[in-house]
């Protein structure tokens, strides 16, 4: 059986307005966030996916670490920065069926909550 885990990027830091928002880091509270989640995790994905965001590849860099994954390998994929669920689901499936266990990197709110319209 695959597995899917969309991960949301940690608490972002708005303190330098004059940052573009591909460009805003992780606060500090949302590196704690990410270091305290990351470690709880037992999976071993057998790949990392993320946004091109600095929050969202911060994410993916503190989640490799802790579940042993070689950061060198985490793709990063401009689909899923400032996207939609089309674009998402068209990532996924882009994937190669070798893959049993992935691990998605982005900016999920309300709107990834449903599917889109067929």
């Amino acid at each position: 059986m695959k597995k899917l885990f969309l991960v949301r990027h940690a608490k972002s830091d708005w303190n330098n307005a004059a940052l573009q928002d591909i460009e805003r880091p992780l606060n500090e509270r949302g590196y704690s966030a990410a270091h305290f989640m990351s470690q709880r995790l037992q999976v071993s994905p057998d790949l990392m996916i993320t946004s091109p965001a600095i929050r969202a590849a911060s994410t993916a860099l503190i989640f490799a670490k802790h579940l042993n994954y070689n950061s060198n390998n985490i793709i990063i994929k401009q689909e899923l920065y400032d996207t939609n669920v089309k674009e998402y689901l068209s990532v996924i499936k882009k994937m190669d069926n070798a893959c049993h266990s992935v691990m998605l990197f982005g900016h999920y709110h309300q709107r990834f909550c449903r599917f889109p319209d067929q």
